[in-house]
């Protein structure tokens, strides 16, 4: 069965923690990237993110290999910037700080790529195999008829997924897109 299997729900009911697991294919949907912030993920005093982070990796890995790819659509010189939500920014709203350094305290090696900084947004899916894991950050608003991530990019990361690259979408978008 290839289905997306619902873990969590807010409020209102829509998804916003879902995976996949099919074959050599697992995805972690996740719709609630405030938690993933530099002063939230620093400010997690029980652990529980950390927990949450660590158990996504060891699933999504596999025992392949020890690298993580964090990627994503808000970064310096990106198509769709913001001000908030950069993958390699140090702000308190951004992720390029606290996120990557616990995951290099797990004995990751982390690189950190916007999308058009891979073969000006168009690598093949062999740049992705070199991962494990690959975390992509969506945060960019932009309308559904333009994407923030281009159609090339998400068709070698389908590719490589399908191959066994973990793959984890982080976003917090989801009213949007159910509003259309």
């Amino acid at each position: 069965e290839t289905s997306v299997k619902n873990i969590g729900s807010d409020e209102r009911g829509i998804p916003v923690l879902q995976y996949l697991d099919y074959a050599d294919t697992r995805v972690v949907l996740d719709g609630g990237f405030p938690k993933y912030y530099n002063n939230a993920f620093d400010a997690d005093y029980d652990n529980n993110i950390k927990k949450f982070v660590k158990n996504c990796l060891d699933w999504l890995n596999r025992g392949r290999n020890a690298k993580v790819l964090i990627t994503g659509d808000v970064y310096p010189g990106a198509p769709s910037p913001t001000t908030n939500y950069s993958i390699k920014g140090s702000g308190s709203t951004d992720f390029g700080v606290a996120l990557p350094n616990y995951i290099r305290s797990l004995g990751y090696q982390v690189d950190i790529l916007g999308w058009t900084e891979m073969d000006g947004g168009a690598p093949s899916a062999l740049v992705f195999d070199k991962y494990s894991v690959v975390l992509v950050f969506s945060s960019a608003y932009a309308p559904l008829d333009s994407p923030p991530i281009g159609e090339s990019f998400c068709r070698a990361l389908e590719n490589s997924v399908r191959r066994g690259t973990g793959l984890m979408i982080i976003t917090d978008h989801f009213d949007e897109a159910n509003k259309k």
